[in-house]
């Protein structure tokens, strides 16, 4: 029955296209579709980045056993590790990389091994990052890169249909924001709802913590999508977002990710999507470190009015929902920790397209 639903769909939208000089097509920048569900690494990269690691490590560590210096170097370290307190954590690995990354760049000169040696190897494993000609990680706004490899590419169900000028719009808005959800799959993730039209969620993970690699919360309104709609556009209007993505790595190799994303949730059944609850994202940050260093994202928008259209494919109940998600990962000595937060969430303007 939904086969024949797409195939009527598309065939009206396509035949409207051809018939009429009148008929438009999206104009306005739009989130996008984004698989906030699926896993940020497999079981496989995560068992070959742990490989690697050792690999390298095995061929400095003869070079730092025979320095007078190591006693030392090893015991700042192993300070370094029993720190809980994330404040007291940022200030004595600042301390520790103006002492000791000179020296580490001795270690790794001797050991013949390089930062770029590792990162080409550490591509092969992770085929979405980017390096400068130095063999250093690129991170930076994603919105000037290219498309992330998992991003779903656009089929004829998703792209937006095109639509008669003539077509009936009906507009409406609403304030309710009490349509809450939430999801954390580690247990030092914090996810907060502090007032009526914000949320936050937070996550940070060391040597020593799980990895958080799903941390999501959500609010919004249920709304009811008449029989004859065949198109929804959502606009979700808020006062603030903050993102924020921490990668670092302290020991020579290691390796770590932060990611932080914001956009609109929608539950229900949409064409171009077999998922019940799909993502479209309005902005997010995904940042790698390796190789003794660290490399931090933030951003804050204000004003915001973050937009999607879809199709539905039944009538009935739709949430729609603005969303956060963070997820971090680290390997060897790392450190990575992110946040994504929503504040001062204003409307919702939904319009059905007849």
């Amino acid at each position: 029955m939904k086969s024949l639903f797409f195939a009527v769909l598309m065939i009206f939208v396509a035949g409207s296209a051809l018939l009429s000089p009148l008929a438009y097509a999206r104009e306005e920048t739009e989130a996008v579709w984004f698989d906030e569900d699926a896993p940020r690494f497999t079981e496989e990269q995560r068992a070959a980045i742990e490989r690697l690691n050792d690999e390298f490590n095995a061929i400095v560590e003869p070079v730092f056993r025979r320095d007078r210096r190591y006693p030392q170097y090893l015991a700042d370290l192993e300070e370094l590790k029993r720190i809980t307190d994330p404040r007291v954590f940022a200030e004595k690995t600042a301390a520790f990389e103006a002492n000791w990354s000179a020296f580490q760049l001795e270690v790794m000169r001797i050991a013949g091994v390089t930062e770029r040696d590792y990162n080409l190897r550490l591509q092969k494993i992770l085929p979405h990052l980017r390096l400068d000609e130095n063999g250093r990680i690129i991170n930076g706004d994603p919105d000037t890169r290219l498309a992330r490899s998992n991003r779903r590419k656009l089929g004829a169900f998703q792209k937006d249909p095109v639509f008669f000028l003539k077509a009936t719009e009906q507009t409406f808005e609403t304030t309710d924001f009490s349509e809450k959800w939430s999801f954390k799959d580690c247990v030092q993730a914090i996810v907060e709802f502090p007032t009526s039209k914000s949320f936050d969620v937070t996550a940070g993970t060391d040597m020593f913590e799980q990895d958080c690699e799903d941390v999501k919360a959500a609010r919004g309104t249920i709304i009811n999508v008449p029989s004859g709609v065949i198109k929804v556009k959502v606009e979700i209007f808020l006062d603030e977002y903050t993102l924020r993505a921490h990668a670092a790595a302290y020991g020579i190799f290691g390796y770590a990710n932060a990611y932080a994303a914001v956009g609109i949730r929608v539950r229900g059944m949409i064409a171009g999507s077999s998922k019940l609850v799909n993502y479209f994202r309005h902005k997010y940050y995904d940042v790698s470190w390796s190789v003794f260093g660290h490399d931090l994202e933030w951003t804050s928008e204000t004003g915001v009015r973050m937009v999607k259209s879809f199709i539905p494919i039944t009538p009935g109940e739709y949430t729609i929902q603005a969303y956060s998600r963070v997820a971090v990962d680290s390997d060897g000595f790392a450190y990575s920790g992110t946040h994504s937060g929503v504040e001062g969430l204003k409307k919702i303007r939904v319009t059905f397209f007849k």
